[in-house]
């Protein structure tokens, strides 16, 4: 792997954040999580810890994967933007449950 490469180097800062957030989760967070909430507050839409942090987190690893493989053409950017999105699912997943 060469890490002077730009796009090798943003997706293992991808796969590093994407994985302290995923085992931050597992270590602070309840055994249920909140996904969703309706207007009044009502918990709609809850998972298991492992289901609700791990689909986005393999989310981040995959398409961080995409990217580095084809970083030529719009499929890697959009393979980044993915993975951001996995990271961002995991940050909400924290603040409903915090």
């Amino acid at each position: 792997m060469d890490l002077k490469n730009k796009n090798v180097r943003t997706a293992l800062l991808v796969v590093i954040v994407a994985t302290v957030v995923f085992i931050a989760g597992l270590i602070m967070l309840p055994s249920n999580l909140i996904l969703q909430t309706d207007s009044a507050g009502v918990v709609t839409r809850s998972a298991p810890k492992l289901l609700g942090l791990g689909l986005p987190y393999l989310l981040s690893l995959f398409f961080s994967f995409i990217y580095v493989k084809s970083p030529e053409n719009s499929t890697g950017a959009h393979g980044m933007f993915i993975a951001f999105v996995g990271i961002a699912v995991n940050v909400f997943v924290f603040f409903f449950n915090l």
